[in-house]
Formats: C-alpha cells, structure tokens, sequence
C-alpha cells in the first residue's frame, strides 16, 4: 500500500455544512500513488472527485460517528475503524 514514492493526503473536518452531511474531496494530479486519510467527527457522505486518475493505493475513514460513506472510487481499499464496543 505505501511505497517509496506513496504520498500520504490527510483531509481533517469536524463536520459538513451540508444538511446530508456531503463533502467532496478533489484529488490534485500526481504521477506517483497516493493514500487518502479522512478524519472527521461528524459522520460525512465523502465523494472523491479524481479528475485526473490519480492512483490511490487505499482511503483509510476515521469519525467519531462511524457510519460515514465513501464514493467515487469503488475499486480502491476503504479501511474503517473496527469498532470493540
């Protein structure tokens, strides 16, 4: 998953302004692979916007309220939390 060229994005919000709790991320161009690391406390309804195929080599989702949801990349990894309650 992380190599040596492997760039870690790391997008941090405590919630959305929007009343079903949507954000979009837009990707920025990049030749190598990237890691996308969202955090947040609200839930978010998170879609990728990769207008330029950036690889990602996985989108690992961290919130407070675990029931948040990713798309625009249904071929990459999304790693969650494992919840022990």
């Amino acid at each position: 998953m992380v190599n040596g060229s492997t760039k870690i994005l790391y997008v941090g919000a405590s919630e959305s302004s929007n009343v079903f709790n949507k954000v979009t991320i837009a990707l920025p161009e990049y030749d190598g692979e990237i890691m996308l690391l969202v955090s947040s406390y609200q839930s978010l309804n998170i879609t990728i916007d990769n207008p330029y195929n950036t690889s990602i080599s996985a989108i690992i989702v961290n919130s407070y309220n675990p029931i948040s949801s990713v798309e625009g990349q249904e071929a990459t990894p999304i790693m969650k939390p494992v919840s022990t309650a």
